[in-house]
């Protein structure tokens, strides 16, 4: 008896993203949307830069932030990413280097870090990116609610106009009928 998956498994993104690989696949296409990509890429620097810094501000190693942060962020690219970091600053390298080897880490993260890093006000850094950041994500949504609100009049605009050719149609059809 062997466990085979059903064969809408392959369309429907919704069964894909129940198993991990399927999840990261998903989480990885998030990214590859031409609008939604750099906002999904965005709050999740966001939220990794104040995930460290309120770690780091607290006390808490930098190995045991990475451990936390790759369980705490929602996308599995972001926490694979964390993961890497957190190998690589065991094996001796800095924030910044393995933030520049990540394709999902903008250089502007990578270089702030790096100064916060070799000026020792890493917390400071960390606190700016992701206030930079989290402005960037409120911007992103500000825009695109902008660019939806006419798509959105015209959508329900069409509609009452089909609803009420839908009512008054078939009224001018019997008043014709009767004359």
């Amino acid at each position: 008896m062997g466990s085979s998956l059903p064969c809408c498994w392959l369309l429907c993104p919704a069964q894909r993203a129940r198993t991990s690989k399927g999840r990261f696949k998903v989480d990885e296409l998030k990214l590859k949307i031409p609008i939604m990509g750099n906002l999904v890429q965005n709050t999740n620097i966001a939220r990794f830069a104040k995930l460290l810094y309120t770690m780091n501000h607290t006390g808490i190693s930098i190995i045991q932030s990475f451990e936390i942060i790759s369980e705490t962020l929602d996308n599995l690219v972001y926490q694979e990413e964390a993961k890497k970091i957190k190998t690589f600053v065991m094996r001796g390298g800095d924030i910044a280097s393995a933030l520049r080897q990540s394709p999902y880490f903008t250089k502007l993260i990578a270089t702030m870090i790096s100064i916060g890093e070799k000026s020792g006000s890493l917390d400071e850094m960390l606190e700016n990116v992701s206030d930079y950041y989290y402005q960037e994500v409120s911007e992103t949504v500000d825009n695109l609610t902008s660019m939806i609100e006419p798509v959105v009049t015209v959508v329900l605009g069409a509609s009452v106009l089909l609803l009420a050719m839908a009512l008054f149609l078939p009224m001018w059809d019997l008043m014709n009928a009767f004359r």
